[in-house]
């Protein structure tokens, strides 16, 4: 069984496919599963740069004040849709100071969402596209897990995943490392005695 503190990778693929293309929840979804629920309410329109070769993310002001560069491992879709949410925004406001996650409701419009605004609509976007036993199971930081573990898991070193995390230590880090029982039983089998 997979632990409830960790997304399968399906969770984000049936997020991305139900969602309506081109919609905030299918940009911010992807984009944003490997920050901390703080980073998120507090990341600005310029702190996602699209237009470099390698898109990715400034985080400003991590814990400890730590400022960091997180790479997009995106898709070119997604990636379009990000853009033009950031251009949707940029029209609407002009202000690349503005927060990337927003209020999208008439008289509050393009106000930031504080942390447990940001829980309360994670919790609300994942029940409109899972099944109700996987969104109690889930949280922000899950996505945090995963996007951790995932990397690791793809043969990314933990000292880079440490810096994109924002960790101070590699010890933080290694908590993301899991093995998987089925994983390179072939290996296994090819010493079988």
């Amino acid at each position: 069984m997979v632990s409830p503190r960790f997304w399968l990778v399906d969770v984000g693929n049936q997020i991305h496919t139900r969602a309506r293309a081109g919609s905030q929840i299918r940009a911010i979804f992807r984009t944003l599963s490997g920050l901390r629920v703080s980073e998120i309410s507090a990341l600005k329109l310029r702190e996602v740069v699209l237009t470099e070769t390698r898109p990715h993310i400034i985080v400003s002001n991590g814990k400890g004040g730590k400022r960091r560069k997180v790479p997009l491992w995106l898709d070119r879709q997604t990636l379009s849709e990000i853009a033009a949410w950031k251009a949707v925004r940029d029209s609407q406001w002009a202000d690349p100071d503005c927060p990337f996650v927003c209020n999208l409701r008439k008289g509050e419009s393009g106000q930031p969402l504080g942390v447990r605004a940001l829980q309360h609509r994670f919790k609300t976007i994942l029940r409109t596209y899972l099944a109700p036993d996987r969104v109690e199971q889930l949280s922000i930081h899950s996505g945090r897990h995963s996007f951790a573990s995932h990397l690791l898991k793809r043969g990314f070193s933990l000292v880079q995943v440490r810096d994109w995390l924002g960790h101070s230590s590699i010890a933080t880090t290694s908590v993301y490392l899991h093995t998987d029982p089925d994983e390179g039983s072939e290996v296994l089998e090819a010493f079988a005695f």
